[in-house]
């Protein structure tokens, strides 16, 4: 069922080091209206309701890694909130992780928490608190990289809702089954559940109560996995029940050996044929837990390596939890000289707490953290699609009578040509726009025809009108994306970022080892490695696609769309680069737009964009 509120705010006290990011109205008759639903599968309106009637969250927390992300989250945040397109009467949060050191999502959610407690003092144990760390780089999804990943654009409703709108709406019946405690969201992923004959499950247990999910034996490797008593086929939907210990990206061997796979009748029960695991997602946590934690975090600060919110906080609970795991250190980004005496402290911290999981027999969770994932369910084809209804806001050749058609809030000329599995959201395409299957297109402004072909992004960028209007085209399993730079006074610049959609940003490896576009460096570059090395790698930087210095910058949008497809047409071609170190000079890379990035001028494009195609359909 779709649920639509009306959110009234109260005036509460703020505090100078915090200030909460929400919009303060004097009048009770001025609201939001944001669709909430379970399933976004039957749509319907129901009865208006005000904040003081409808159990909804106290605090909303958004963790940024630091202040240049906090501030992108803030100004977009702002703005939702001006545009009332947010719940009122909720206090929102975003804060960045102290320091420079990486300390995780667990460090977040502890920083947050320190944060929260000096604002609300006791108070904030009264609180029903949504915590999202949302900080990273979002490397695998890099159009997420410079305003964030809590951001990133859905095709659903108009204007399109973002992942930060989902997960508000997602969530939106926990607040009614919790007391006073902290839920912690995950940024990238959506979950969603049927619990029709169950609707009366609670998070009411001790302790921790997470949600789990049935999934295939092989996706439990990549997550949390829980074990628990034997499933029955003809349990309820959902059910809470004890956990008797939690398995973090276990192998296949390891759920095997701990009895983590579920039973044959269960899971025939629910349809599925192969061997299942029941894994993690979002968690509840009481105060009484989250104030241990919190405890620590005061004696511990500034923390010096990264702690796991679920596999350092969840691998202590249990009725069989044992401290093995702490020395595992297969599943660690950074292997640092504090961790294992931190990963003890949070075990001693938390040994002997009951941890409990709602069984829900009928969900499922998408991640959308890296392109592929994203491409498949933004361009419907996964379920997702069909259980939120984002096939219903692709492009359709359906528009008015003045020979446009329109998807969602983007405006498409009638003569372009889009499949049914592409999705373009916010932007702008004249006629002979073609875009092909499992292709995404967003916040783009093109003032003569595009081709883009299959399984590509293209994200935030301009393409300026020529007197021969020769069609761009753009090759499959292409990334694009433009940025707008700042030298922190009054020179603006953009820089377009390319890669091929199956590269690996993260890898670091010597340039021989390297690819682009699924190109070695070697035949991209020639035989002179060394040169080549020097130019993109300059001064013993780090040797990824993600600090390969390529990409030159330009005054105008266009300008950098097009010096970088040229750049593009050269990495593609059979002849060699063979770059000097004169040509090279003054490019940048997809790690230097994070440090110069100029969110203002990003944010004010996308305003000014959707005046445009708003100007554009109401003429």
């Amino acid at each position: 069922m779709l649920f639509w509120l009306c959110f009234v705010t109260t005036d509460k006290a703020r505090c100078s080091e915090i200030q909460p990011w929400r919009r303060l109205k004097q009048s009770s008759a001025i609201a939001s209206e944001l669709p909430l639903s379970r399933e976004f599968k039957n749509m319907s309106n129901s009865k208006v309701k005000k904040v003081g009637d409808f159990p909804f969250w106290d605090i909303v927390v958004i963790s940024s890694m630091d202040t240049s992300q906090k501030l992108a989250y803030e100004l977009q945040l702002q703005e939702k909130l001006d545009n009332e397109e947010l719940p009122l009467g909720v206090d929102y949060y975003v804060i960045a992780d102290p320091g420079t050191e990486k300390i995780g999502g667990g460090g977040s959610m502890m920083a947050s928490l320190q944060c929260l407690r000096e604002t609300y003092q006791k108070d904030l144990e009264t609180k029903k608190v949504l915590i999202m760390p949302a900080g990273g780089y979002s490397q695998r999804l890099p159009n997420a990289s410079l305003l964030g990943k809590m951001f990133l654009s859905i095709p659903l409703g108009d204007p399109f809702y973002t992942m930060f709108d989902l997960k508000l709406a997602l969530s939106i019946d926990f607040p009614a089954k919790m007391s006073a405690g902290v839920f912690l969201g995950v940024s990238d992923c959506i979950e969603l559940y049927v619990d029709e004959d169950s609707p009366n499950w609670s998070f009411d247990e001790r302790g921790v109560t997470a949600l789990g999910h049935p999934s295939p034996i092989s996706i439990g490797t990549g997550h949390g996995v829980f074990v628990v008593p034997t499933r029955q086929a003809n349990s309820p939907s959902v059910e809470v029940v004890a956990v008797e210990e939690f398995l973090h990206k276990p192998t296949v061997e390891i759920m095997q050996e701990k009895g983590a796979v579920l039973g044959n009748d269960f899971c025939s029960g629910i349809g599925s044929e192969e061997k299942m695991v029941l894994t993690d997602s979002c968690y509840y946590m009481d105060f009484t837990t989250a104030m241990k934690l919190l405890e620590l975090y005061n004696d511990e600060s500034p923390l010096r390596c990264e702690i796991d919110c679920h596999g350092d906080f969840l691998q202590p609970l249990g009725l069989r939890a044992t401290s093995e795991y702490i020395k595992n250190t297969s599943n660690v980004t950074k292997v640092t000289d504090s961790l294992m005496s931190m990963r003890q402290k949070v075990f001693d911290v938390l040994k002997g707490t009951p941890l409990s999981v709602a069984v829900m027999q009928h969900s499922r969770f998408y991640h959308l953290g890296t392109i592929n994932e994203y491409l498949d369910h933004m361009c419907n084809l996964t379920p997702l699609a069909k259980e939120l209804g984002l096939g219903t806001h692709m492009y359709k050749p359906d528009g008015p009578d003045d020979g446009t058609c329109t998807s969602g809030t983007s405006r498409i000329q009638a003569s372009g040509k889009c499949t049914a599995s592409a999705c373009v959201m916010n932007s702008i395409c004249p006629k002979g726009f073609q875009v092909e299957e499992r292709s995404l297109v967003e916040y783009c402004d093109f003032q003569m025809p595009v081709s883009i072909h299959s399984n590509s992004i293209v994200s935030s960028c301009c393409v300026g009108s020529t007197p021969d209007q020769k069609l761009v085209t753009v090759p499959k399993d292409t990334f694009l994306h433009t940025a707008c730079i700042s030298d922190g006074k009054a020179k603006r610049q953009f820089v377009t970022v390319a890669f091929g959609t199956q590269d690996n940003l993260k890898k670091e490896a010597s340039i021989e080892e390297l690819s682009m576009f699924g190109k070695p460096f070697k035949d991209i570059c020639g035989t002179d490695l060394d040169m080549a090395s020097k130019c993109l790698f300059p001064d013993g930087t780090t040797q990824s696609l993600w600090h390969a210095k390529l990409f030159r910058p330009a005054d105008k949008m266009e300008d950098s769309f097009s010096s970088t497809m040229s750049l593009m047409e050269r990495v593609l071609s059979e002849s060699p680069l063979q770059p000097s170190l004169s040509e090279w000079e003054g490019c940048l890379s997809m790690a230097d737009l994070i440090q110069s990035k100029d969110i203002f001028k990003m944010l004010e494009f996308r305003r000014e964009l959707r005046k445009k195609m708003q100007l554009s359909t109401n003429n």
